[in-house]
Order: C-alpha cells, then sequence, then structure tokens
C-alpha cells in the first residue's frame, strides 16, 4: 500500500512560519520541509512517518504552499500546468509515488472532482477522507470512499447516507516535548484561537464573560489581524446575513485589550505548556461533541485544560479529574478562580491529563488505527468489486 496523504495549512500560518524563518528561500525543498515539519503545526507528518514504520510508505504532500510545492516542481523538472499549477503537482507527485491509497485530510480544498482527477492519473485501491465539521458532503467526498471524522454525531449522520465511516480523533506527538522550554507557568490563564465574533460569536461572548470574572486572562488570537481579504469576506456574509452588529462588535470587542499576535506550532505549544490554566471551547455545532486539536494539544504539554463540556468527552479524558469542565460561563469563571486559587490542584490535573494523552491519544496510535481501517476498507472493496463481478 502507497499512500499519499494531501493536507492544506491555514494560509495564516504559513505567512508567519515564512516570516520566522526567512532562510528557506534559499532551502531546498527537502531542507524547506523538514523546517517546516520541526515547527511542529497541526498534524505535521506525523501520520507519514508512522505508517512508513509500519510498513506503508506514505507521502504527505501540503497542496496549498507554493514556495514549497514549487521548489519540488523545479527539483523533479516537472512544468506545472498553468491553469491550476498547484493541483497539478499534486497530481505528479502522486503519479511519482505509485500512489494506491488517496488519505484526503482536506475535503473542501479536493472535493470529489479533484479526486476524480487525481483517481484517473493512478490506479487505486482505495480512498479515506477525513472532514470535522458539519456540513454538505454531496459534493465533497466519493460515496465509495471512507469518511472519517472526529464527531460520532456527524458519523451517524453521515453513515446513515450511505457512506461508510469511522470516527479518528485529533492526537498529540509526544517528540515535540523534547524540544520545548522547561514550563514555569508564567500565565496564569490562557486561551490561543480565534474568538471574533464575525466567525465564532458564541466563543467570544463567553470570552468576555471570562475576562470580566478572571481578569489574568491572556489571549493569543490572529482574530483582530486577519487579512483585508478575509476580512472583507466576513464583513459580506455578515452584512448579507443580517448580522451587521456582528461586524460592530468585532471591531469594538473589549477583547482586543487582552489579545496577543497569534502563535502558531512549537511557539504555541510552548504558551500551553508555560500556562497554569488553560481555556478551550468547541465551535457550536448542532450535534455538540468533543474532540478539537486543543484537547490534545494543551493536555500533551501538561496545562490544566478547562473545556465546555461534552456528552462523549468522558470516551476521551476523566472529566473534573484529567479534564475541567463546564457547562456554562459563570461556571468556567467558578473554576477558574478556584484553579487559581489551588495551583497545586490544578497543577495536578494538568499531569493527570499529560498521562492519558501520552498514553491514550498519541499519533503513534492513531496512525495504527488508520491503518487498520484503510486495511479493512480496501479489503471491503475487493470484496464488493469480486461480488459485482460474479
Amino acid at each position: 500500500m502507497n499512500i499519499a496523504h494531501i493536507t492544506t495549512l491555514y494560509p495564516e500560518y504559513l505567512t508567519d512560519f515564512e516570516s520566522r524563518n526567512p532562510q528557506i528561500k534559499a532551502a531546498s525543498f527537502a531542507e524547506h520541509r523538514t523546517l517546516l515539519y520541526t515547527d511542529a503545526f497541526a498534524w505535521g507528518d506525523y501520520f507519514a512517518r508512522y505508517l512508513a514504520i509500519r510498513g506503508k510508505p506514505c507521502l504527505h504532500i501540503i497542496a496549498n504552499y507554493p514556495a514549497l510545492q514549487h521548489k519540488w516542481a523545479s527539483e523533479n523538472g516537472f512544468q506545472p500546468d498553468s491553469r491550476d499549477p498547484l493541483f497539478s503537482i499534486v497530481r505528479a507527485q502522486v503519479q511519482q509515488h505509485a500512489t494506491d491509497f488517496l488519505f484526503i485530510e482536506d475535503c473542501c480544498a479536493f472535493p470529489t472532482a479533484k479526486v476524480r482527477l487525481l483517481e484517473a492519473a493512478v490506479r487505486l485501491r482505495g480512498i479515506a477522507c477525513y472532514h470535522g465539521v458539519e456540513s454538505n458532503i454531496d459534493h465533497l467526498v466519493p460515496p465509495e470512499a471512507l469518511l472519517l471524522t472526529c464527531s460520532p454525531p456527524m458519523a451517524r449522520e453521515w453513515h446513515s447516507k450511505g457512506y461508510r465511516t469511522a470516527i479518528l480523533r485529533h492526537a498529540f506527538e509526544p517528540s515535540v516535548l523534547l524540544g520545548l522550554p522547561p514550563s514555569e507557568k508564567k500565565v496564569d490563564v490562557s486561551f490561543i484561537g480565534s474568538c471574533s465574533p464575525l466567525w465564532h460569536p458564541e466563543r467570544h461572548d463567553w470570552l468576555l464573560n471570562v475576562m470580566q470574572g478572571v481578569p489574568a486572562l491572556e489571549i493569543w488570537t490572529d482574530s483582530f489581524r486577519k487579512s483585508a481579504r478575509a476580512m472583507a469576506r466576513a464583513i459580506a456574509a455578515s452584512l448579507v446575513h443580517g448580522r451587521g452588529s456582528r461586524v460592530l462588535a468585532h471591531f469594538a470587542s473589549p477583547l482586543r485589550r487582552r489579545a496577543h499576535p497569534a502563535i502558531y506550532g512549537r511557539k504555541m505549544l510552548a504558551q500551553l505548556g508555560d500556562s497554569l490554566v488553560t481555556l478551550n471551547a468547541h465551535i457550536t455545532q448542532r450535534n455538540p461533541t468533543a474532540g478539537n486539536m486543543r484537547l490534545f494539544e494543551a493536555t500533551g504539554v501538561g496545562a490544566c485544560l478547562v473545556t465546555d463540556a461534552r456528552d462523549d468527552l468522558s470516551e476521551i479524558f476523566e472529566p473534573d479529574v484529567e479534564v475541567v469542565t463546564y457547562a456554562t460561563p459563570e461556571e468556567s469563571v467558578e473554576k477558574v478562580r478556584w484553579l487559581l486559587d489551588h495551583p497545586l490542584d490544578a497543577q495536578a490535573i494538568g499531569k493527570r491529563g499529560q498521562d492519558r494523552t501520552l498514553r491514550d491519544h498519541t499519533f503513534a496510535k492513531r496512525a495504527e488505527q488508520l491503518e487498520q481501517l484503510m486495511i479493512a476498507h480496501t479489503r471491503d472493496r475487493q470484496t464488493r468489486s469480486h461480488r459485482a463481478a460474479t
């Protein structure tokens, strides 16, 4: 099985990465990619790394990174198609790797139509697509694909529509800890992530409540430093849907006074680890479920995580033992205050959460799970094909 894991990264992160690493302009493709992986952003190349260890060669492709992808094209003597240069490079990489199994991490960037074009370039044994947000997937995921998600309610819903689904939760990479500075818990309470009322109004209002009750709160976010294009799109969408008040709230938000510039990757993990308490709130969903990336990043570095209660959270962590949960904004303030008054208890919860993550929620374990899902999916497709032929 030769796997191609195709993903995209936040443009804001890529811009930040390049600003911190100007030397990459002169770097080779391999040097550039290695430095990017060393920065430990999101899933990194962890699935590719551990699948390869398990005897499944896996090519990791960052499809939306022109500076990196064009280096590959240049070094491999490939002339990109001017009509869609980045996609043509991905297709060439998939062909060169003799890919027979596609793992699509970003279905919005690689919907069914693009998967079909890749399928025409190689002979595939299977396709797996990851999707973690509620949306209409009719044109995003091929009907024969294995559909992976971190949300059990979404898995059940999509299964009812005929998809073969499975749960694949986020994870943490323990080796990252070796490169982080010692934690000194300099920050009492942190929140790292998006919090503008334009994109996350409930999260914004919750943080306002926390800020009023917990003066020590510090925030790191890109929400108030978005590009002009991103802001224009968000403002237009809000106005079209009659949500002009969100535009005003964005520019007048008191959270701006607490907001540091966004941090990503290893720097973000170090800041989480240097926080006695860090806060989390999942995005608003029709079927609330636990499992965003911050659960594993925060616990992985040993912070005491305070997160919104979810029915399935107990499948991942033991509530109020390995992480602290809240059901209302008022309860989150109450629990954060208690933790600040009892720092040794907060550190003990952080340690228990870290132990759980390092035991049960590593990328090595997720890669083993993914491998088994891919094998089962391939066998299932072969069985169905054989039955259809006979």
